[in-house]
């Protein structure tokens, strides 16, 4: 989806007051902020089709500092887990299509700053997709192509 002027003007925004304050306050990441970054990319990343609710992409890789993907996991063992489960209600409520509950990967990342989220998201077939396609049995989830770059790439297959 086409992100207008002003949707990203309040991007930008907000990615300079949330960096100012975590510098400022120097407290920790907080799963919170995880959540929050996974809501978005969710949003930014929805397909829609004709005449069809928009389908939530179902594979989310998030980008943290080994540091704070440390102190979160830490702090939350089963993080992933609840963070699947918080974008499978998100997606309910905002009337998105999501057929299962999606899978969520946590990745530490030198080059992400302190602090900070990156999220990548993705819809990947479901293991019965790969079967019914002929690929012959269940795949395993690997880090996102280009977590960190920035180019769109449309899912290979039917949503």
């Amino acid at each position: 989806m086409k992100t207008s002027r002003i949707a990203r003007f309040e991007g930008i925004v907000q990615r300079l007051v949330e960096g100012t304050f975590a510098r400022l306050f120097a407290g920790r990441l907080r799963p919170t902020e995880v959540a929050n970054a996974l809501a978005h990319a969710m949003e930014d990343h929805a397909i829609s089709g004709p005449g069809a609710s928009p389908q939530a992409p179902n594979h989310y890789w998030v980008a943290l500092n080994p540091a704070d993907h440390d102190a979160l996991l830490a702090q939350r063992p089963h993080l992933t887990d609840d963070l699947s489960r918080h974008v499978y209600e998100m997606a309910d409520d905002l009337g998105f299509v999501l057929e299962t509950t999606p899978a969520v990967s946590l990745m530490p990342q030198p080059d992400v700053p302190l602090h900070q989220v990156r999220v990548k998201a993705r819809w990947l077939p479901s293991a019965g997709d790969w079967d019914d396609a002929g690929g012959g049995g269940t795949r395993q989830m690997s880090p996102a192509p280009g977590l960190l770059a920035d180019e769109e790439q449309p899912p290979r297959t039917r949503p």
